[in-house]
């Protein structure tokens, strides 16, 4: 293993460290978790891409958790959300009950996702169209 200027190493409480330090960490640990950090930008056009990867090598006792469970809950347009509860951009708590009897819309978005992205101008324009400001 070689170090780069497009990976991080970690460890296992995940603080930044040296490649040196991480290659004396593998001796210690029996997993190595990978991770991609894509950044995203605007271009001169107005258009979101992707900008330069960087890899993210962290040293664990675990597996890495796969996130592609089972759905929990089948959910079609028109039923009623399952209870729950989910933290709004300005980082609150809202109980989906405090919204009973009122159309809403749920956007689930990754932060580095590109089409996630693409699509908040749209969000935006539709909550400034209904009227509520974003």
């Amino acid at each position: 293993m070689k170090a780069d200027s497009k990976v991080e190493y970690k460890d296992e409480n995940a603080k930044l460290i040296s490649f040196s330090e991480f290659q004396t960490l593998l001796q210690k640990f029996r997993h190595v978790n990978i991770a991609k950090r894509k950044l995203m930008f605007e271009n001169d056009q107005g258009q979101i891409v992707s900008g330069p990867a960087t890899f993210i090598f962290s040293v664990s006792n675990k597996e890495k958790e796969i996130f592609l469970d089972k759905a929990k809950y089948a959910i079609n347009a028109g039923d009623t959300f399952p209870p729950s509860t989910l933290k709004t951009l300005d980082e609150k708590t809202l109980d989906n009950r405090e919204l009973t009897g009122r159309y809403t819309l749920v956007n689930f978005f990754f932060a580095d996702c590109a089409p996630c992205i693409q699509e908040l101008p749209l969000l935006n324009a539709f909550a400034e169209k209904i009227g509520i400001s974003s």
